[in-house]
């Protein structure tokens, strides 16, 4: 996506019982990496209004709010994240459209509940454009996955829990996917469904992007 990676990470520690955020990011070119960020009184790591960030390999929990809450962030990455038992969400990108962020790319981060925890929803992506979600895992959540309502070139392949094989990504957009890998069950939901066309489409071929056929036809 671009990103500069900056000479030397400018975080790598812990961040623990802190009344407000755990971390709060808004200048450009940081490296959040190998941090420990637990207990905080509202979000474990905020980020907004900045460019070129990475945070890479960070375990955030028992937030008051969120996890990591990224908003009107341009070309982020972020890698190997484990974000549990946090107030409300794991992972929030671009949470309004006057937050959105572009560029962004989620990979192999995992997010999830225990049974002593009270996170909600696993990850949350609603505002941007370009934005990818990498073999990503989320679960025991009320709300798993919560992406891709209101972004645009939004792709997502998410990996299965715990081996299983029937777990399926629903993604939004305005067309057939053409471009991404799918598998076979995969699901787009139109953002503007039109009267005498579909609500969606459903991937009958695995692929890049596969085989898709649209589905519930909408009454003229």
């Amino acid at each position: 996506i671009g990103l500069g990676i900056p000479a030397e990470p400018l975080f790598r520690s812990a961040s623990t019982n802190n009344s407000r955020n755990g971390m709060s990011i808004k200048s450009n070119d940081n490296f959040i990496n190998d941090n420990k960020i637990s207990n905080n009184g509202q979000d474990g790591i905020y980020i907004k209004d900045c460019d070129n960030i990475m945070i890479n390999n960070n375990i955030v929990n028992d937030s008051g709010r969120n996890g990591i809450f990224c908003n009107k962030v341009n070309h982020l990455n972020m890698n190997n994240c484990i974000v549990y038992d946090n107030a409300s969400a794991g992972i929030i990108i671009g949470s309004n459209s006057s937050n959105a962020c572009n560029h962004v790319v989620i990979n192999s981060c995992e997010c999830f509940k225990t049974s002593a925890g009270t996170q909600v929803t696993g990850i949350q992506i609603l505002y941007g454009d370009d934005i990818k979600l990498l073999s990503c895992k989320s679960y025991n959540q009320t709300e798993d996955y919560d992406v891709g309502r209101y972004a645009t070139n939004f792709v997502s392949q998410l990996n299965p829990y715990r081996g299983e094989t029937n777990i399926n990504s629903i993604v939004y957009g305005d067309d057939i996917p053409s471009s991404g890998l799918f598998r076979v069950g995969d699901i787009v939901i139109y953002n503007t469904p039109t009267p005498g066309g579909y609500i969606g489409a459903v991937c009958t071929t695995a692929g890049s992007p596969g085989t898709w056929k649209e589905f519930g036809s909408i009454e003229n």
